[in-house]
C-alpha cells in the first residue's frame, strides 16, 4: 500500500520529523526574502548608508501587464529609488530564470517608465542585466 505524505495525519508527521525519518519542516522567513534576496536588501542597506540609495522595498508593488479576461501581473523583488531620483525594478535571479518569467519581465519594461534589472550574485559580485 503506497500512502502520500500529504494524507498522513499531522500528529504521525511530527512523529516521523521527530524521529529523523522526515527532514524537518523548513519556517518560512518572517520578511519573505530568501537567502539572496536578504543578502541584496542587505547590499541596498550598505548603499543607503552611503547615501547613494535613499529608499528601497522588497516585493512593494504589483504592476499589471495585461488586461482582459487572462490579466497578469508582474512584482519585482525590489523596487529601488537612489540619490539622484531614478528609481529601479529589481529582481533578484540565481542560476536559474524561467522563460515565463523573463518574458513578464520584457513586457513590464516595454510598459512602465523605469529600468528592469535582473541582478544575480556571481563569484561574490552582484552582476546586473538591463531590461
Amino acid at each position: 500500500m503506497h500512502v502520500k505524505l500529504k494524507d498522513l495525519p499531522p500528529h504521525l508527521l511530527q512523529r516521523l520529523r521527530d524521529s529523523g525519518q522526515l527532514p524537518k519542516k523548513r519556517e518560512a522567513a518572517a520578511d519573505g526574502m530568501n537567502g539572496t534576496e536578504r543578502a541584496y536588501g542587505a547590499h541596498l542597506d550598505q548603499l543607503k548608508a552611503q547615501g547613494v540609495v535613499t529608499w528601497w522595498a522588497f516585493e512593494h508593488v504589483r504592476l499589471k501587464i495585461a488586461s482582459g479576461k487572462k490579466a497578469a501581473w508582474y512584482t519585482p523583488d525590489f523596487l529601488v529609488k537612489f540619490s539622484d531620483g531614478r528609481l529601479e525594478a529589481v529582481e533578484i535571479k540565481g542560476s536559474f530564470f524561467r522563460e515565463a518569467a523573463k518574458v513578464r519581465l520584457k513586457v513590464a519594461a516595454g510598459l512602465f517608465p523605469w529600468p528592469f534589472v535582473v541582478v544575480r550574485k556571481i563569484g561574490g559580485a552582484w552582476v546586473r542585466e538591463e531590461f
